[in-house]
């Protein structure tokens, strides 16, 4: 009998037992999550559910069956001959060897819940490993770039062609420049004002399938819209509160809107709305560290969310290292969990939090502000155009200036470790980590030299 085969025969014979005990018909739904029993395989035990919805867990090494908060419900090891459980155990161990490559999920509230451990799982059809190539970079300081008028930027897009668009925030003249994928110049637009089609503060952008580029101006309260010819297609006004504006590709928006509780705490909802921007529904929420009274949590609350052409992320660290994945029509479809290492707080980050705070008149605020044992889970992530997961972690890479991140496929399974020259929250000028971008086979991302200076790496990605 295969190892495999084995295992399905002891996980039908669970069953059975588990049926003439406790009177009903379980429905066997896979490995139960590691909040129960931290240790991957030690006990081997798969998870059970009954008609009324209570859990059961049926542990192969001891040859019992627990209710979910832990309590025994009943034990067969008398009814079992010694040779039979000798068998077993050789079994056991076999089995153990061939599943260790199998994904770990369980089933929460209808959605898949993918586990993924300290360790990547070995993918044997999957490319999990890349190498970086810079291709070009695009640096204010050099004189042709300021001759067209670009001296400081911080944020910056890629549409479907490779086109980039860096939006100034500093214009004399036009907030947005496109270069194409060679990096030269094309164009500029986005004339700064007040007017009609002129934008006085890019607080976000963002770009769909289409190549059309939305611009959330503050100021302004507005948000237009351009073509990839750089007209303006769409303009709005819209509400002050609203700090994000997502077009998605089924011409739907996803917006982040701020709201004050009557606590008086500040909460960011996420909120699927029509093209003008009448609110459909919220699917998501956060509520911030700061609160009018009590302590105040000193650490970054990372709550990102990313677009795909199909999906939308969002992560929030107060939840863990948890990642929930919907379909653009607000629909839970997959949640991506992983165990992490935790990183100490250092007193670098601690004495640079508290330095705004440090003015008398905000004493009584500073006194409130305290800091956990450990940094959050991961400090940010991005998507790619296939779906692969980039998360940024707290732990230092091998080079200076680089941090880990964890690499998940299509599916949500963790595969790769790789380390990125990119500054976290504890850059040189204190600004905190800036985004990254892959797609169309690149990576690009704003890197920030020692001086403080900022350029545009574009690099190429080799998958194998």
């Amino acid at each position: 009998m295969a190892a495999e085969e084995s295992g399905e025969y002891f996980l039908d014979l669970m069953i059975r037992r588990a049926r003439e005990s406790i009177g009903f018909q379980p429905v066997r739904e896979g490995f139960p999550s590691e909040h129960a029993f931290p240790a991957r395989f030690s006990h081997f035990s798969v998870s059970l559910t009954s008609p009324s919805g209570r859990k059961y867990i049926a542990m192969w090494s001891s040859w019992e069956l627990h209710r979910s908060d832990g309590e025994s419900a009943v034990s067969w090891k008398k009814q079992i001959p010694i040779r039979l459980i000798s068998l077993l155990n050789v079994l056991f161990f076999f089995v153990c060897c061939s599943v260790d490559n199998k994904i770990d999920k369980i089933i929460e509230n209808n959605t898949e819940v993918i586990l993924n451990h300290h360790k990547p799982y070995q993918l044997p059809n999957e490319k999990s490993s890349f190498s970086l190539k810079e291709w070009f970079s695009i640096n204010p300081e050099n004189k042709d770039i300021q001759n067209i008028g670009l001296f400081a930027f911080d944020r910056f897009i890629v549409d479907s062609q490779s086109n980039i668009y860096i939006l100034d925030s500093k214009p004399s003249d036009n907030h947005i420049l496109k270069f194409d994928k060679e990096g030269r110049f094309v164009r500029s637009f986005g004339r700064k004002g007040q007017g009609p089609g002129e934008i006085q503060y890019i607080r976000y952008c963002s770009i769909n399938a289409k190549d059309e580029l939305g611009i959330l101006d503050d100021r302004n309260q507005k948000y237009l819209i351009f073509n990839d010819s750089a007209e303006v297609i769409h303009e709005i006004h819209m509400d002050r509160s609203i700090a994000s504006i997502d077009i998605l590709n089924n011409g739907n928006r996803l917006i982040r809107k701020t709201a004050t509780l009557v606590s008086g705490e500040q909460e960011v909802n996420v909120i699927l709305c029509d093209p003008q921007l009448n609110e459909i529904r919220t699917i998501d929420k956060f509520k911030s560290h700061f609160t009018p009274s009590g302590k105040i949590n000193g650490l970054p609350m990372n709550n990102v969310v990313r677009i795909t052409k199909n999906y939308i992320y969002i992560g929030s660290t107060d939840r863990g290292y948890d990642i929930w994945v919907y379909d653009l029509n607000g629909k839970l479809m997959r949640r991506i969990k992983k165990e992490f290492s935790e990183v100490e707080v250092l007193e670098e980050y601690k004495i640079n939090y508290l330095k705004p705070y440090n003015r008398p008149e905000l004493a009584l605020i500073r006194s409130r502000i305290y800091f956990p044992k450990s940094m959050p889970p991961y400090q940010t992530f991005f998507v790619d155009d296939h779906d692969r997961l980039f998360v940024m972690t707290f732990e230092s890479g091998s080079n200076t200036n680089e941090y880990l991140y964890d690499v998940f496929n299509p599916q949500g399974v963790f595969m790769k470790r790789i380390g990125l020259d990119n500054y976290g929250h504890l850059s040189p000028s204190q600004k905190g980590y800036y985004d990254l971008i892959a797609r169309n086979g690149l990576l690009c991302y704003i890197k920030e030299e020692e001086n403080g200076n900022q350029k545009l790496v574009i690099n190429e990605i080799e998958w194998r």
